[in-house]
Order: C-alpha cells, then structure tokens, then sequence
C-alpha cells in the first residue's frame, strides 16, 4: 500500500514523500518514491526499437516504414543515435515522434546524418515543454512525390537544432509550426524546393523564433508560405553574398510572406528580392516589421523579365525598412 511519510528539519516539514509499503515474510520493506516507468515508449512499426530507459544505441532509425509506427519521449529522458533518422519511409509508412518535457532529447551523432520527416509516406514530430531534437546534417520535409511532413514544436525552451540545411516541401507537402515561444535553429533553408514541393512554416506568439544562419528561400520552383504572425520572429543572418532572402527563384514559382502583427519581425542582414524569376508577394501589417540589409545590399522587387513581385505595407506601425530598393 501507499503511505505519506512527512520529512521534518529543525521543526519544519520539508516534504510529504510517498512511500510504497509491503510485507514480506513477517518483515517490513520501506522503498522510497514512486514506481519508475519507462520514459521512451514505442508501438508498431519501429526499427531498431529504442531502449525503454533511453541512452545511445545503432541507427539507422525508422519510425513507420512500411506500416504505422510511434514513438514517445517523455520524462526527461534522452536517446541516441549513430545513423540518419526516417519517419514515414515508403508510400504505406506512417511515423510519428513525440518529445515532451525538459532533457526529453532525440540526438544524431553521426557525421551526415540526416533526419527525413515524410520520405514517401507521412512522417510527424511534435516537441513541447522544453524538449530538444539535435541533427547533425540536413532536415527534410516531405522528401518524395505524395509525401506529407508536419513538425510542430511549441514552448519557450522547445528547440530544434539542424546541424546544416533544411529543406521543407522538397517534392511534396510540409508543414512547420513555431509557437509558444519555440526555436528553430537552421543553415541554408528552402520551403517549396521542385515543382511539385509545397510547404508553409507559420512562426507565431512572443519569443518564438526562427534562426537561419545562411539564406531562406521562400518557393524555389515550388510553391511556398511563410507566415510571422503575433510577435513570432524570423532572422536570417546571411554571412556572405549578397542576399539573405528571395521570394519565388525561379520561374513558374509562388512565393508569399506574410508579417503580421505587433511584434512579429523577419530580419534579414542582406538583401532580399520578391519575384525573381517567379511571383512573390510579401505582405506587412498590422505592426509587423521587416528589414532588408545594410549599405550596398539590395531590396529588389520584380527582378526579372517575366517576374511579379507585389509588397503591401498597410495598418498602425507596419514598416518595412531597405538600405537600397530597385523595382
């Protein structure tokens, strides 16, 4: 039976602690605290099936290859491993990864290893409440023809941290949520890659935060959104080269941003073009701010023959700041 043993200091009660109680052989056994459980659980199909316990263990790991397969994290516990990682491999695989708590961590060890959210099927991985996921090399989302990738991550302290590139709607449809004060922390970055990719990211609410560290490319030859809404904020640093960000590259591209809200911020520290082969939209209101370089780095609209490029600044506060803009 449960029983609650009060732990008292100098006359003061510091806490009630539970105590499991039984009886063996005429003799009292006293264990402290609760029944551990496991903290990383795994049903259906997953390929090498994790330890309950967490720690380290020989990738490459599958979640969903060919049938339904789930795995949870939770408790602060932490796993592992060498090898890429795929959620949703083939056309009939369905992944799905959810992180939840601090020090509840997923980590790639390995030199480029990737980690594929919907390579033919669809893949899904959610993070809350302080939980990390760590890729050494490139994120996909939604890899191939048909395939569908979703990534949620939600809460201050919530991190996703990509060791290289991120590539999200490659050839099929993706989708990223960043709200709650949740992180994502990138290199060089395209949502909507081939013609047939389609993907949004909606970064949203205060201190939530999307860090490039190299360009963003919002519709390659793709379609692609990019929405900043409620005092989300999306920084794209660009060490070199001229531009931090282009909205629809090439032709038959669309691309739009959307900056909507007090607060909500896209920075870029170079220049960006809307519509440089394709037909981008950028969108500012309600308060939201966008800037574009410093000293010679441009801010073009419509760069090429056959481009459309369309920019809306509109309601109380908005802004949009360039050092130098063509259109």
């Amino acid at each position: 039976m449960f029983v609650i043993r009060p732990i008292w200091q100098r006359g003061r009660l510091l806490c009630a602690r539970p105590v499991l109680t039984f009886a063996l052989c005429g003799s009292l056994v006293l264990f402290q605290g609760l029944v551990a459980r496991a903290a990383v659980s795994s049903s259906g199909n997953v390929t090498p099936v994790p330890p309950a316990v967490g720690g380290a263990f020989a990738g490459p790991f599958e979640i969903g290859d060919v049938d339904v397969g789930t795995v949870s994290i939770t408790g602060g516990t932490a796993i592992s491993h060498t090898g890429a990682a795929v959620l949703g491999d083939t056309d009939t695989g369905v992944g799905i990864a959810n992180l939840s708590g601090f020090g509840s961590d997923w980590t790639l060890t390995s030199s480029g290893a990737d980690m594929t959210i919907g390579n033919n099927g669809t893949g899904s991985l959610n993070l809350s409440n302080l939980a990390f996921v760590s890729v050494f090399d490139d994120l996909f989302v939604a890899a191939q023809f048909d395939s569908l990738g979703e990534i949620s991550i939600s809460g201050l302290g919530t991190n996703v941290d990509v060791g290289d590139d991120a590539n999200i709607g490659q050839r099929g449809q993706a989708a990223i949520d960043i709200s709650n004060g949740g992180r994502l922390v990138t290199d060089q970055n395209i949502i909507g890659d081939e013609p047939a990719g389609d993907g949004r990211v909606t970064v949203s609410d205060q201190f939530s935060l999307w860090r490039a560290n190299s360009t963003i490319t919002v519709a390659d030859a793709g379609r692609a959104l990019l929405q900043i809404f409620d005092g989300g904020r999306v920084e794209s640093t660009a060490p070199s080269g001229n531009l931090s960000a282009t909205i629809a590259s090439q032709a038959g591209s669309t691309g739009t941003v959307e900056v909507i809200g007090l607060g909500s911020i896209w920075q870029n520290a170079l220049g960006l073009v809307i519509g440089d082969f394709g037909n981008g939209t950028l969108i500012v209101g309600n308060g939201g701010r966008v800037s574009s370089g410093t000293g010679a780095n441009l801010f073009i609209i419509g760069r090429q023959v056959g481009s459309t490029g369309v920019v809306e600044v509109r309601g109380a506060n908005s802004l949009l700041t360039a050092a130098i803009a063509e259109v």
